[in-house]
């Protein structure tokens, strides 16, 4: 070997030396996880109320959805909401209404593995105030021989006790029923005594509600084949009431009108004078027509309507 071979084969040596020594093996760097952060930061109020709402506000970093749970005391947790957006900050919570004395609530919020609980919140029991509100009656009036139903709404009462009394004070039905029904219906007497009037009373828990002077009204039963003159058409006749003197007439086959037979002057009687055809009042000489409008003063009111309902052919029944 020349000495250039000589020199050439040393070179070759050294630089396989150097790159064996400079050889190595590649390392990936390690990827750290986010930093996750889940803590409660307000509960409003600090009291969970029976029957009312708690709000919860949280705080999160690296989290994407929550999940709710809640719990009475040391009983086992339950989910109230699921994949939460985490970003919403805040949630309300319906609270139960049949907390027992002395009872603790507690909230936990969870996600991304790890959870914070806001632990042993005081509950408070409320007591609810009874209530009771008559709606409305109907019919408005009360007739005779008929029934007359109440409509009423209650909060916080089991059963209530409704009366019916008359203007002298008389109870014409009292009973105790559940407060739920919500209505009753009263049966009422077969007459009612002049300028009567009702009153009705519901009451329970030390607190009541009422409707006083309620207007009463008498059934009059009339059958045409005893009267002659209504079995013509435009026939007037007078029949006597308790409350009166009534005067009707047959306006058609299914059709009757009632008048009171009191002027609305001065309250004096009129009769019907059939060759005019019109009423005439014998104190002051007011006169009306056979449809009760007024033809001469004194008087300047029609005379007083009564309904008139035909229950058959020959039957109609005068609400006085």
């Amino acid at each position: 070997m020349n000495r250039k071979e000589y020199l050439i084969s040393q070179f070759s040596g050294a630089v396989s030396l150097l790159l064996l020594g400079c050889k190595h093996e590649y390392i990936a760097p390690k990827l750290i996880e986010p930093i996750k952060k889940l803590i409660f930061t307000q509960v409003i109020p600090e009291k969970a109320i029976e029957g009312s709402t708690l709000q919860i506000y949280w705080e999160t970093e690296n989290i994407d959805s929550l999940t709710i749970y809640d719990r009475v005391n040391n009983s086992d947790w339950q989910p109230i909401a699921n994949n939460l957006d985490s970003s919403i900050g805040n949630f309300e919570i319906k609270l139960p209404t049949n907390f027992d004395p002395n009872s603790t609530y507690s909230v936990k919020i969870s996600g991304g593995g790890i959870e914070a609980i806001k632990a042993n919140i005081m509950t408070e029991k409320v007591t609810l105030s009874p209530f009771i509100e008559i709606i409305k009656i109907e019919p408005a009036e009360a007739i005779a021989e008929d029934k007359l139903i109440i409509f009423f709404k209650t909060d916080n009462i089991q059963n209530v006790l409704v009366e019916l009394k008359n203007s002298k004070g008389d109870f014409l039905d009292v009973k105790t029923i559940d407060a739920k029904t919500g209505q009753f219906e009263f049966n009422l007497p077969n007459k009612f005594d002049l300028d009567e009037t009702l009153s009705i009373i519901i009451s329970g828990n030390s607190i009541f509600d009422l409707i006083e002077n309620i207007p009463t009204f008498n059934i009059l039963k009339i059958n045409t084949n005893d009267y002659s003159e209504l079995a013509s058409i435009n026939g007037i006749q007078k029949v006597i009431s308790p409350r009166g003197d009534i005067w009707l007439k047959r306006e058609s086959a299914i059709e009757m009108k009632a008048f009171s037979g009191q002027c609305t002057h001065s309250g004096c009687g009129i009769d019907y004078m059939k060759a005019d055809n019109n009423f005439n009042c014998p104190c002051h000489g007011s006169k009306f027509s056979a449809d009760g409008a007024v033809i001469n003063g004194p008087a300047n009111l029609p005379l007083n309507q009564f309904r008139c309902i035909q229950v058959s052919a020959e039957e109609f029944k005068v609400i006085y």
